[in-house]
């Protein structure tokens, strides 16, 4: 079985190499070259020029002969329209209702991956201003590029065949071409490889056809250049141009010209290997992104980071060399009202970058030019207000219970007051009909003597000689302070002789020495944990309460409450205000005390933890919005299919989520001495400016005192 295998692999190799030699020495011609480009595509334009530059009879002709051979795959399909070269720069917006119409007729395949057969000079339709339409999704054939007529390609035909027999006699002895049409040819070639490098530096298309005399050429920006070529390169004088964007990704280690005719396969977006091509990336301050200065002879700015760390590992599992471009004070960039971006998604826009590591908000940003890659973390957009203020420390025994349960205990008082004069009055009448009423007649004397009824209930109930002769009223209200002094512990003189009486106010002292034992515990807990006053804690107080809620990023306006979702949330959203200060937004608001801000909330465990661990700022918990983050690529970029590939795999792995806890406990780290302080903060030795409460109450007590004991002393003055 192995010798078998072995021979059928042989044979195999055999026939590749055959096939190889046979295709050398026979290139494929210019119909076949146009099939293999073709050859998976179902949708195909074929784009001719209105007016009359190339001759319409050719470009008719060529079109027909194309059109057929390009009709013979089952279900496809194929259209004809025309275009006019504009007296502007085609890319410019809304230039004409006629040009509209044209790229938006052009564009109509683009996102499936169409094909285009152009009639036309690539460098005619560049300087025309046409290079916005090359999409990177779409594979583009650009015909009669340098032969402009059907005798120049019968001509550059017959060179090539009569350069073929002039090889083939001379295998053995090796004879140079004349100088000046193959020096002729090398700058055609230079010149092409130079434009369509321009078209994938600004547009990210690469798979763009070209008709050369008798041969179609592309270019493949993703393959390695030849040493020789990387030499020449180099040798080369650079020649500072002036079309060139300032950041355009142009490298002489990769890229090459291929030539179709020699069976080539076509360009494609390699699956993890791009041998190191250079791709710019952008980063720039954020909440997984921070940046840290080195220092040194010069000083230099790096990032840290969980978007640092994700941008890192693709780098070295896609092998692609990273260009950092530094951002700009515009961070994630706005929308100006001349419909232009700033920042990084002006960069974007403009393909000055490739890809922005920081994550952005999936949302509409009013743009067509930008896509996002999948979604790497969820982060939510929340409320800040200041933290109530503390409350004062001789106020600090109020707060030991809510007022509910003050109102419970001032309520429990009443009901124990009544239910103290309902057992009295219970006793005293069911001991009157026990001892009956002639018993009680021949015993009673004067009213006030010894053997009285009245005598008699002072002695039964510990009555002092004031009381016993107090009203009923009178001694209703003794009952109600009584019930008072035992709730509150306090020392009772007079205890009652009736026994019933007894078993209830042992009762009533359990309660009280329940609720002495919770506000002692409380008092030394309210002077160790500091008390504040009452936080918003919804959306509807922070309504109510009319705050301003000034906003640093403009983006904010729109990201955070819902547009006609409530009433609530449009009067929100009518408070918020776009305020450029230099000073942070939450500096302005723990200062201020009197607005209200918006910051995402996963800041508040990593960058602005210290205004939270500090307590200064109080975070609303009914946080209006929830959004998923992704980085940023350019329009159908061709970086997006593998970007996407390896970020998903680091989500799903759990790689970003532990890049973000080790982020926090580096923070825990750095900060350390914040979070020390915080755990210290649980321990706090009392002072006598602590035990003012108390000294204060007893200033009262004393003063109130004094002056009864001066109007007791007048009175008897006078008296």
């Amino acid at each position: 079985m192995l010798p078998l295998l072995l021979l059928s692999v042989s044979v195999w190799s055999a026939d590749r190499l055959q096939q190889g030699q046979e295709r050398k020495r026979n290139p494929l011609s210019l119909t076949e070259q146009i099939e293999l480009i073709f050859a998976s595509i179902d949708a195909i334009d074929i784009v001719t020029p209105s007016g009359g530059d190339y001759g319409s009879s050719v470009v008719r002709s060529e079109e027909q002969r194309h059109e057929e051979r390009l009709l013979q795959q089952p279900n496809r399909t194929v259209r004809r329209y025309s275009y006019d070269s504009p007296m502007e720069d085609a890319c410019t917006p809304e230039l004409s209702g006629q040009w509209d119409r044209f790229r938006s007729q052009w564009n109509e395949n683009a996102r499936t991956g169409a094909g285009y057969v152009v009639y036309g000079n690539l460098s005619a339709l560049l300087a025309a201003g046409y290079e916005c339409l090359f999409d990177p999704l779409g594979t583009y054939l650009l015909l009669l590029a340098t032969a402009t007529t059907t005798v120049a390609r019968k001509q550059s035909v017959q060179e090539g065949q009569k350069e073929k027999e002039e090889d083939e006699q001379k295998e053995e002895k090796v004879e140079w071409p004349h100088e000046g049409p193959q020096q002729e040819r090398q700058n055609e070639r230079d010149q092409l490889l130079a434009v369509l490098r321009l078209i994938w530096s600004r547009q990210g298309a690469f798979r763009v056809f070209v008709q050369l005399h008798s041969t179609v050429l592309t270019y493949d920006p993703f393959a390695s250049s030849p040493p020789w070529q990387e030499n020449e390169e180099e040798e080369e004088e650079e020649v500072p141009d002036a079309n060139k964007c300032p950041v355009d990704r142009q490298n002489p280690a990769h890229g090459v010209l291929i030539d179709m005719a020699n069976g080539a396969p076509l360009p494609s977006v390699p699956w993890h290997n791009f041998h190191g091509l250079p791709v710019r990336v952008e980063v720039f301050r954020s909440v997984y992104s921070n940046p840290v200065t080195r220092g040194g002879a010069t000083m230099t700015t790096v990032y840290r980071g969980a978007d640092i760390t994700a941008r890192d590992v693709l780098q070295q599992y896609l092998n692609i060399t990273v260009i950092h471009v530094p951002a700009d004070a515009d961070l994630f960039g706005d929308r100006m009202p001349n419909g232009s971006f700033t920042g990084a998604m002006g960069r974007l826009v403009r393909r000055e970058v490739d890809v922005v590591f920081t994550g952005f908000f999936i949302k509409d940003y009013f743009t067509r030019d930008l896509e996002f890659t999948a979604s790497v973390y969820s982060d939510a957009v929340c409320c800040l207000v200041r933290k109530a203020r503390r409350i004062p420390e001789y106020l600090l025994p109020l707060y030991i219970f809510p007022a509910d349960i003050w109102a419970m205990l001032v309520g429990l008082g009443v009901l124990c007051s009544v239910c103290w004069a309902a057992l009295r009055a219970t006793l005293q009448w069911v001991r009157t009909r026990a001892a009956g009423e002639r018993l009680m007649a021949a015993t009673t004397t004067t009213a006030g003597g010894w053997l009285s009824r009245r005598y008699r209930w002072a002695v039964l109930f510990n009555h002092s000689r004031t009381i016993r002769r107090a009203s009923r009223g009178r001694q209703l209200l003794q009952i109600v302070i009584d019930t008072y002094i035992l709730l509150l512990s306090a020392p009772y003189q007079r205890f009652t002789r009736a026994g019933a009486e007894r078993l209830f106010l042992a009762g009533l002292l359990l309660v009280s020495l329940i609720f002495v034992s919770l506000y002692q515990s409380g008092l030394a807990a309210v002077f160790v944990n500091p008390l504040y006053g009452r936080d918003i804690s919804s959306l509807a107080q922070l309504d109510e309460s009319e705050m301003a809620i000034p906003v640093k990023y403009r983006g904010f306006l729109d990201d955070v409450f819902a547009v006609n979702y409530s009433t609530r949330m449009d009067s929100l959203r009518r408070r918020m205000v776009h305020l450029p200060v230099q000073e942070s937004m939450l500096t302005r608001v723990a200062r201020l005390g009197n607005i209200a801000t918006v910051t995402r909330k996963s800041s508040l465990a990593l960058d602005n933890a210290v205004y939270m661990a500090t307590r200064q700022l109080h975070l609303i918990p009914e946080c209006p919005r929830t959004y998923n983050l992704a980085y940023v690529l350019q329009r159908r970029s061709v970086f997006g299919e593998c970007f996407n590939r390896v970020l998903l795999r680091m989500v799903g792995g759990g790689l970003v989520q532990h890049w973000i806890d080790r982020m926090r406990y580096e923070w825990t780290l750095r900060n350390w001495r914040v979070v020390q302080s915080m755990m210290e903060s649980n321990f706090k030795v009392l002072t006598v400016l602590d035990m003012q409460f108390a000294f204060c109450v007893l200033t009262i007590g004393l003063s109130l005192a004094l002056f009864a004991i001066a109007g007791e002393l007048l009175n008897h003055h006078y008296s």
